[in-house]
Parts: C-alpha cells; structure tokens; sequence
C-alpha cells in the first residue's frame, strides 16, 4: 500500500461519506484524537506499572473507535462507545483513587515524567472534548472523553503517589 495518494494535494480529505477540507472540525477533532494517541504511546515508554500499559491499551482501541465515529457521518459502520466502555474508566480511577491520600487543594502538576505526561495528556483530552461538543456525536461519546480527562489526572497524581513525589499544593 502505498503511503501518498495524491487525492489530498488540493487541501481536501474523505470522511466516510463525503470529502471535506483538511480544516474541517472533524478532521481537527481526528487530528487532536491521533496527537492523543502519540502521547499515550509516549507514556507506555516511561517505565509505568504493566497493569497500567495494558489499561491504555484498552483505552487508545477505544479512541480509536471514537475516531472512526467522528469521520462516519452517516454512522454507516454502527459503531458507538459503550457504557462498558465508562464503566471501565470509572472502575480504574476509584482504583487509584483507593490508594490515594484525599484531595483537598489545588495542586501544581509537578512530578516525576510519567506524571507530567499523564497530566499533558489529561490537557489533549480536555481539548478533544471542547471541539466535541460543537458536533453531533452521541452524548456518550462526550461522557467517556469527559471520563478519560478525570483517568488521566487521577492517573498523574497515582503515578507520582506511587513515586513518592510529594504533591505541591497550588498558592
């Protein structure tokens, strides 16, 4: 296969169902959602818990199906995130959340790589969720994004617990 089609030369690419310009909002929303996935990546090369690896395995299939709902519109694929799917990071973060000394302040996101990387992250999903909700997708879609923002901040603050990285209360 090759790489170069040459059909995106003028500016324009294919959503499945209709051509759009490169700028469109969905195609914005793929590209934020395909940086996400680099920063995932990223992540699973900085030395964190297997168990966690696998768990952002889970979670870039799901972006990845996210992905595929935003470009469908015409949902011909029937693809669609699945209150598993919520419950799943739901589950994870009351997990991480049972070992964690309770939040009371504001804190600086300070810390070890992992950390801040988790937190970087925390910011992309933040971003995909404000260009999402200026479309049509299923509320689910927006409930999981809005989800996957609260996993990685309790993720950044896990990763440093585990660390023993003392958190900085924000003044």
């Amino acid at each position: 296969m090759k790489i170069y089609t040459k059909k995106g030369d003028q500016g324009e690419t294919d959503l499945i169902g209709k051509r759009v310009l490169k700028n469109d909002l969905l195609i914005q929303i793929v590209g934020e959602l395909d940086e996400l996935a680099v920063r995932m990546a990223e992540l699973n090369q900085s030395n964190i818990p297997e168990a966690l690896i696998s768990d952002l395995k889970q979670i870039d299939s799901v972006l990845f199906k996210i992905a595929t709902i935003v470009i469908d519109i015409n949902n011909s694929l029937k693809l669609d995130v699945l209150d598993s799917d919520v419950l799943f990071l739901e589950s994870k973060i009351n997990q991480m959340e049972e070992e964690l000394p309770k939040l009371k302040h504001f804190i600086t996101y300070d810390g070890i790589p992992s950390s801040i990387k988790a937190q970087l992250i925390k910011t992309q999903v933040r971003k995909v969720e404000r260009l999402l909700v200026s479309t049509e997708i299923n509320p689910l879609v927006i409930k999981y994004i809005n989800r996957l923002s609260d996993y990685f901040f309790v993720l950044g603050r896990y990763l440093n617990f585990k660390a023993d990285f003392k958190e900085i209360i924000r003044k």
